[in-house]
């Protein structure tokens, strides 16, 4: 089956798909410091290996419907990824040491009607449960923080802005972080700049 031809008068969408694949090669990567790092390169199995070389490794175990798909990633319909309680210790000690972490992802949301907070990136014991939280709702990313100011679910959290539609079906560079002064929510497309929404820090 030969491929359709496009129609020169149409633009073309520059957007990534996960099968073209994202390698870190800019060279200004900060690295030193991270606790957990996943790059799905195995391609096959049930375990996504944890190749930060902290010690710990938070290696997570496939379960449900999660499949494998070329540019190394992982496709959701049901199932999830998860780690095991004690490796995952590592997360709080080190997190608590510094009073400061940062969550990185490279996604594609299949969709921008998800209800949520959906979770793409989470350390939290159940839905009613969490330390912290990246995920999203509709055109929305959300990160929730447990702390004595918010309920154990992380609540009240902080949410891209309806209107920007920051969430979109295509491939996005996601960063969310706390720091001592403040909280936020960057991501990132080909196209679009990051934008950070800030509140005042939290203990």
């Amino acid at each position: 089956m030969a491929p359709t031809p496009v129609d020169p008068a149409l633009v073309l969408s520059k957007a990534l798909q996960l099968g073209d694949g994202v390698i870190a090669s800019g060279g200004s990567r900060y690295e030193s410091n991270q606790i957990a790092l996943y790059e799905f390169k195995i391609g096959e199995g049930t375990t996504v290996y944890d190749t930060s070389g902290v010690e710990p490794a938070l290696n997570l175990t496939l379960s449900g419907d999660v499949s494998w798909v070329s540019g190394w990633g992982l496709n959701f319909a049901g199932g999830k990824v998860q780690g095991s309680t004690s490796a995952s210790r590592k997360l709080i000690e080190l997190i608590q040491a510094t009073g400061e972490y940062s969550i990185e992802a490279w996604v594609v949301p299949a969709n921008v009607t998800q209800e949520g907070p959906a979770r793409i990136v989470s350390y939290s014991g159940g839905v009613d449960t969490r330390n912290f939280t990246l995920g999203q709702t509709r055109y929305n990313y959300d990160f929730l923080q447990r702390t004595e100011q918010t309920e154990a679910d992380g609540e009240p959290g902080l949410s891209t802005a309806d209107a920007d539609e920051r969430l979109q079906a295509a491939e996005q560079h996601i960063v969310s972080a706390l720091t001592r002064s403040m909280a936020g929510v960057s991501t990132s497309t080909a196209s679009s700049p990051g934008i950070l929404i800030r509140c005042p820090a939290v203990a």
